[in-house]
């Protein structure tokens, strides 16, 4: 099983710098998002540009899995390699932390400059 997640972590992170090439920082991040938000949630759609923007609700597509959002997360902190230390203090609330996908995109922002 961990052979396929790494084959589809590096097909998906492929395809980002692909579509990404030539555009700035943020769109290279959002595209990255909605890519792992694509390939861990429960969707029917093929292309995550087809159902997922910005104001996407987290919550909602993840019918309130936390599990879920945080394979999503741990996804973007590998392809972004961010040394992200969170603490039990936002376990229990991934969803009120990050509703959007806007507002996971700001925050991978905010942790790339800090590095």
């Amino acid at each position: 099983m961990g052979e396929v997640c790494d084959f589809r972590f590096y097909q998906s992170r492929k395809l980002v710098k692909e579509r990404a090439r030539n555009k700035k920082l943020i769109y290279e991040v959002y595209l990255s998002t909605i890519q792992f938000v694509h390939l861990t949630a429960d969707g029917t759609y093929e292309d995550p540009g087809d159902y997922l923007n910005t104001s996407t609700d987290l919550r909602e597509l993840y019918m309130n899995d936390e599990e879920k959002f945080w394979q999503m997360f741990d996804l973007v902190k590998k392809y972004w390699r961010l040394e992200i230390k969170y603490g039990n203090e936002i376990f229990g609330r991934a969803f009120d932390a990050f509703p959007t996908v806007e507002s996971l995109c700001f925050f991978i922002k905010k942790e790339m400059k800090i590095m």
